[in-house]
């Protein structure tokens, strides 16, 4: 198992995402199963284009990410300019099951039941990561939604920031970018988050 990040700002989205993808495959050892992408909302031009491109490199890797008002990895935080942080997961042995959830999408059942059905993840996931949107979702009822769908698994994540009102954030999920909804992971078999 191996988890490498790295930070990148330029005025160029395009730069800052192609220089990312360059110091991750630097430094993994093999091709990632998962990255996760956060970026600066000032750099939207772009912004769908973001797990085609990471996808670009890695075909058979998993994307899920978020706009942020400040974004870090690798000891830096960057907030007010530019920036594109990229976190890859080299996961041997991890069953990787990424959703996305539009808002009018959610369940409404207060069982677990149609939350499992709705992500079509697997029955017992050691964790599920999650980013939502906080003007489209509300992230008290996904978090009491996931709890009961999964009562033992470690829920995490964090809300897409940065925005000033519906439709500003983006949400990537492998190939495609949502400007709402909720977008996760599940995470089986041979992991152990505490």
């Amino acid at each position: 198992m191996q988890w490498v990040s790295t930070l990148q700002t330029a005025d160029d989205f395009s730069d800052a995402l192609a220089d990312g993808i360059a110091a991750l495959a630097a430094r993994l050892v093999d091709a990632p199963d998962l990255v996760f992408a956060f970026v600066a909302p000032a750099q939207r031009p772009g912004l769908p284009a973001l797990g085609r491109a990471i996808r670009g490199q890695w075909p058979h890797a998993r994307v899920m990410g978020c706009t942020g008002g400040g974004v870090l990895a690798s000891g830096r935080e960057v907030e007010g300019q530019a920036a594109v942080a990229l976190i890859g997961a080299v996961l041997p042995g991890v069953r990787i099951d990424a959703f996305h959830l539009a808002a009018d999408a959610l369940p409404e059942s207060t069982d677990g039941a149609g939350w499992r059905e709705a992500l079509g993840a697997p029955d017992a996931p050691a964790a599920v990561i999650i980013c939502p949107d906080p003007f489209s979702c509300p992230p008290e009822r996904i978090l009491r939604g996931l709890h009961r769908a999964w009562p033992d698994a470690t829920v995490l994540g964090g809300m897409a920031s940065g925005g000033e009102g519906p439709g500003s954030h983006y949400l990537f999920h492998d190939d495609s970018a949502y400007g709402g909804g909720v977008v996760g992971v599940a995470l089986s078999g041979d992991v152990q988050v505490d």
